[in-house]
């Protein structure tokens, strides 16, 4: 009897134990479920109207044009027009250093914060730039420090017919500044120095200006030889006939701003007008912002403010 009591007890604890451990199995698979399900949906891409967004969550959110093209003939706004969404995800996995499978199609969606993904133009195209994605993902998915001004490029093309100049400025630059660069000629003796700005910020780009001796610093927009460069600069003759600089006042001459700048820049004037002036400001055209930003730096005076009629020329206006 006593036996029989015994072999039922220990049946009962084995039936406890079975139960527990189904069910402390079941608990643990529903949760790796759940883990594989939030790894999923951790990467993901969001496809909306004009943009298309790309979800690292905790980590980043990167952001490209719907005109930009993933391959030769395929452009995202191209793909969107046939729905098919996954093409874009498959696309984008050969360029992303870290592959997503997920995607969701919101039309309005939107993301302020954002990264927007460098891109290079060819052939009328543009397309990502590889090379700068790479080091967005070093620094904001896998955490590596390094120097911020290591891995950036400056091309220096020497337009000014003096040999030896564009090694002179680019080694000046990565004393300075870190920045790698570049030395070539340009293909043509030009008047004007130019820069052209692929990814810098403008505080790095005003940093890059104050080094150069160069006054006559356009900007340009219509330079499409591919480069991997953050920025370019074209370093020109600066002499002959280059964008006049007029000082203009009410009743006074040789002032002290006309003074400095007639001892500084080729072609200055100074003439006086009838037009109220309330005050001191510098007028420039677009495209000479960083020559008037020299001259601001020059003389003292702050308060800028663009004309879009300047055409080879700014004004010094002085309220005196």
């Amino acid at each position: 009897m006593n036996k029989i009591i015994i072999l039922l007890i220990w049946l009962m604890l084995f039936s406890v134990i079975y139960i527990v451990y189904k069910s402390d199995k079941k608990i643990i698979n529903e949760i790796d479920k759940t883990e594989n399900i939030e790894k999923e949906i951790d990467k993901v891409i969001i496809i909306s109207k004009n943009e298309t967004f790309i979800l690292y969550k905790n980590k980043m959110c990167l952001k490209l044009k719907n005109d930009i093209y993933l391959s030769k003939d395929k452009a995202i706004n191209s793909i969107i027009s046939k729905k098919n969404y996954d093409e874009i995800v498959n696309e984008l996995n050969y360029i992303l250093p870290v592959k997503i499978e997920e995607y969701n199609y919101d039309i309005n969606h939107t993301n302020n914060d954002a990264i927007e993904i460098p891109v290079i133009e060819l052939d009328g195209k543009k397309y990502i730039n590889t090379y700068l994605l790479a080091s967005i993902f070093e620094v904001n998915y896998f955490n590596i420090s390094y120097d911020k001004n290591k891995n950036k490029i400056i091309d220096i093309l020497n337009g000014n017919g003096r040999s030896g100049s564009a090694n002179t400025i680019g080694k000046k630059i990565s004393e300075n500044l870190g920045y790698k660069y570049n030395a070539a000629n340009y293909d043509e003796v030009s008047r004007y120095s130019y820069i052209i700005n692929n990814s810098l910020q403008e505080s790095e780009i005003v940093e890059l200006i104050e080094l150069l001796d160069e006054k006559y610093i356009k900007i340009k927009t219509d330079y499409i030889v591919p480069t991997i460069a953050d920025a370019v600069i074209i370093l020109g003759r600066e002499v002959g006939f280059l964008t006049q600089i007029v000082v203009q006042s009410n009743t006074k001459l040789n002032s002290k701003e006309y003074l400095t700048l007639k001892n500084n820049y080729r072609n200055t004037k100074q003439i006086k007008i009838k037009t109220n002036i309330e005050e001191k400001s510098i007028e420039y055209n677009p495209v000479d912002y960083y020559i008037a930003l020299k001259i601001s730096k020059l003389i003292g005076i702050d308060n800028m403010v663009e004309n879009v009629k300047l055409n080879e020329r700014i004004n010094i206006n002085l309220n005196e």
